[in-house]
């Protein structure tokens, strides 16, 4: 009996050395990865926050809000709380996501134009994270900050501050990631190099580049892009600044 149990205990401690081994070498290859977060994420926000709702929200009846589609977001600047954007759509099946996505209308066209565009150059991209209502927001936030302490300010937006509350933003991955979410390796591979070559013909932009920490106020993530326009998109991209600079200067 006592044999038995010593090599029970002796298999429990193997199988926990392994998962803390494995965990280990996915922190170092996958360093930003929201893969990472599941476990803070799981314990700490609450389901119903992530509503199994079957169609996009809408505003609360009665509220008329501004157009925020070119609002300057930042950790300092950010929009009304309960700001929904009134054209939101479910994001077109045939664009691989990770659950029910929703983006203003303008933004889901060009996003799918793009989308197709890349499969005709060989890659298979795919959107993680898209619009994000003012309570999810705060739940992320709440979870990572659980984990992380104040780091997580430098990846996470408060709530209100985030282009995601816009229905404008999109976190992006790619076939060669094996479609993980938020992970730096993206920038390197095939999928986020064409993006940031070309999705400014799409109207979109990387929001926060590589060397811009001190700019943007978050770190540099390959990820995430943001729907402006097309026009926008290239007057942007053939300033080198960041969206945060560009619409302080055009005082948008």
């Amino acid at each position: 009996m006592q044999e038995k149990i010593k090599l029970y205990l002796v298999g429990f401690l193997a199988t926990i050395l392994v998962v803390f081994i494995l965990f280990v070498v996915f922190s170092n290859l996958f360093p930003n990865s929201t893969f990472l977060n599941q476990t803070a994420l799981v314990l700490k926000i609450n389901p119903k926050t992530y509503s199994s709702e079957k169609s996009c929200p809408k505003p609360i009846k009665g509220k008329v809000f501004d157009d925020y589609f070119l609002a300057n977001v930042s950790p300092k600047l950010s929009v009304p709380f309960d700001y929904v954007p009134d054209d939101l759509i479910k994001i077109e099946k045939s664009i691989k996501t990770s659950g029910f996505i929703c983006l203003r209308k303008d933004t889901e066209e060009n996003l799918y134009n793009m989308f197709m565009d890349g499969k005709k150059d060989g890659l298979i991209l795919s959107v993680t994270s898209g619009f994000r209502r003012f309570e999810v927001q705060e739940s992320i936030l709440k979870a990572t900050k659980a984990w992380k302490g104040d780091e997580a300010y430098k990846s996470v937006a408060l709530p209100g501050h985030s282009e995601h509350q816009l229905g404008v933003a999109v976190d992006l991955s790619g076939k060669s990631v094996n479609y993980a979410s938020t992970v730096y390796a993206f920038g390197n591979v095939p999928e986020g190099k064409w993006l940031v070559e070309n999705s400014y013909k799409y109207g979109f932009i990387l929001s926060y580049p590589k060397g811009k920490e001190s700019i943007t106020g978050y770190i540099y993530e390959p990820w995430h892009f943001r729907y402006v326009g097309v026009s926008f998109a290239k007057e942007l991209f053939d300033s080198e600044k960041t969206i945060v600079e560009y619409l302080a200067e055009k005082k948008l």
